[in-house]
């Protein structure tokens, strides 16, 4: 039986975020994919500004910027 430690705990996290960047990468990032609620707050247009979203676009970009700086560093 394997016992969990921090470094195994700190290697699945690690591994599991990464999976996680992965699928969220491959989500479009062209001006179209903001849904149609937050198209409408913007006079039908995309924000051209991620912090003007309405939807899970601008959280998700803002979010992929943050473990990519984070990966980094390590």
């Amino acid at each position: 039986m394997s016992r969990t430690t921090p470094e195994n705990d700190d290697m699945a996290l690690r591994e599991h975020l990464e999976l996680l960047y992965q699928a969220l990468i491959k989500v479009p990032r062209g001006m179209g994919d903001h849904t149609d609620l937050c198209r409408m707050h913007n006079q039908g247009l995309p924000p051209a500004d991620d912090h003007l979203c309405r939807c899970h676009v601008g959280p998700v970009r803002a979010a992929l910027v943050r473990y990519r700086s984070w990966k980094d560093k390590y």
